[in-house]
């Protein structure tokens, strides 16, 4: 296994202002400057919580050994020696509908201007290579696939997330409670 930062990769990372911003490093990022100043501890920081909850993790890809990350158009591809991952961001600029009362009672937002709601797609896909086939052992080393399939399905799922914060029961209850207000005002 070989693990690539963001000095590995300039060319992904750098090129795409979402990826740079995301990837830059601790000492770059105005959120955290005061604390790089005041600390003195030896080491490296992987992981840091800043003021109104700015978060710092550092960036890293743990990958087969001989693997290349490639840049190609729209596509990222993590060509290793048993197949090819691809990832693609579909963004057709179209707006998106969030679940009544979320951007009001989560986000915090009065008024439908105050939010925009955009349709952003990633799209996956794996290929294996022929000669994989014949490769017994080794397979071990790529069992970070499925691993990294949830992952990006719970980060990136709107659907999973609405499931995991329960908000159909959650705004149900807002309005049941919203209602009780209502009717003690009228009394």
């Amino acid at each position: 296994m070989v693990e690539l930062s963001r000095n590995n990769i300039p060319d992904i990372l750098l090129s795409n202002r979402f990826l740079e911003l995301f990837s830059k490093p601790m000492e770059q990022r105005s959120s955290f400057i005061n604390d790089i100043k005041n600390n003195k501890t030896p080491g490296r920081i992987i992981m840091s919580m800043g003021e109104n909850g700015t978060l710092f993790k550092e960036f890293n890809l743990v990958l087969p050994k001989d693997s290349k990350v490639i840049r190609s158009n729209d596509t990222v591809l993590i060509d290793t020696k048993r197949f090819i991952l691809s990832i693609r961001i579909i963004y057709d600029g179209f707006g998106s509908v969030l679940p009544r009362g979320f951007e009001k009672y989560y986000c915090g937002y009065d008024g439908f201007l105050d939010t925009h709601c955009t349709k952003i797609d990633l799209e996956i896909s794996i290929k294996f290579k022929l000669k994989t086939i014949w490769f017994g052992g080794g397979w071990n080393y790529y069992e970070w696939i499925e691993q990294f399939l949830l992952k990006v399905d719970k980060i990136f799922s709107c659907k999973l997330f609405f499931k995991k914060i329960n908000w159909e029961q959650i705004y149900a209850q807002i309005k049941v409670t919203e209602n009780i207000i209502r009717c003690k005002n009228i009394k």
